[in-house]
């Protein structure tokens, strides 16, 4: 098994140690609460790399087909952690975390378990997230479906805080092809599966104001999954339906320059809390309630 230096993950915004509190009552009395832990360990590595600031550009990756592409290359390797702000204005947060004795399956299962009950959710990072229900909730369930069609095409509507900004969001996923992922170099990268998508401001879902990559690939002692978060206005986002207006609503939302950039550093850090954190228990929760989701 990798071995890593975790280190404890200590500070919280002050709405996000309230909203612990508060999920922390919800979840008492559910069969699954063993799970729901206050401690939560990140790599050491990745804490650094955060700590050296905005990554340089050069090492950036836009959302465009071409660098999505770059992720599917057979000499890829991610960096662990690193945010940016992108000409645009555009966050940019890229991520790559193991997860140790985890199986692609297990991984699946989760994104099916999780959005029947709030309380589910909030095992996966207890000072930040609130709810995350799923718009087609019979067919998340249906299991004469793959993971795929029960997955892609549906919308998860997401409460959860980012930083101190608590926010609301559609997050629409969709097959990898219809994002720009080349399927030929999908296959040919040996990716196990893919949980990426288009995300929107709940109160405007017709709007995409971010791509969400997340490729999760089994190695022989567990999992790794490779993210990219793109949140803003880029000119390689034309390629969906309404990206062209998600400028002017990020600005009329309070999100310029500066804030996207806070928003890009939070998100790094929240991503690198929640997935460490879901890593850190997702085998032995799939072990007790887990059954088959593809």
């Amino acid at each position: 098994m990798e071995a890593r230096n975790m280190t404890p993950f200590t500070y919280f915004s002050l709405p996000m140690q309230k909203l612990f509190l508060r999920n922390q009552a919800a979840v008492r009395n559910k069969p699954y609460a063993k799970y729901f832990r206050s401690e939560m360990r990140v790599p050491l590595s990745a804490v650094r790399k955060i700590q050296q600031g905005p990554m340089a550009l050069e090492d950036t990756l836009t959302p465009s087909i071409e660098d999505i592409n770059r992720l599917l290359e057979p000499d890829f390797v991610s960096e662990e952690s690193g945010y940016a702000l992108l000409p645009g204005p555009m966050a940019y947060v890229q991520s790559r975390k193991f997860f140790p004795g985890c199986t692609a399956q297990m991984f699946k299962w989760w994104f099916i378990w999780h959005p029947a009950e709030s309380e589910r959710y909030t095992l996966w990072f207890p000072y930040a997230h609130v709810s995350n229900p799923c718009v087609h909730h019979q067919r998340l369930c249906d299991e004469s479906l793959s993971f795929e069609e029960r997955l892609y095409g549906n919308t998860f509507c997401a409460s959860e805080y980012v930083g101190d900004r608590l926010m609301h969001l559609h997050i629409d996923f969709q097959q990898p092809a219809s994002l720009g992922l080349n399927t030929d170099l999908y296959r040919e990268a040996k990716i196990d599966g893919s949980v990426s998508a288009l995300m929107s401001l709940a109160d405007h879902p017709e709007v995409p104001v971010s791509l969400m990559v997340h490729l999760f690939k089994e190695v022989p002692d567990g999992m790794y999954l490779t993210s990219r978060y793109w949140v803003g206005a880029h000119p390689s986002m034309a390629r969906f339906p309404g990206a062209e207006k998600a400028a002017s609503l990020l600005k009329e939302n309070g999100f310029g320059e500066a804030e996207l950039e806070t928003l890009a550093y939070e998100f790094a850090v929240h991503d690198m809390c929640e997935f460490n954190h879901l890593a850190s228990f997702l085998p032995d929760l799939y072990r007790e309630f887990g059954t088959p989701a593809a």
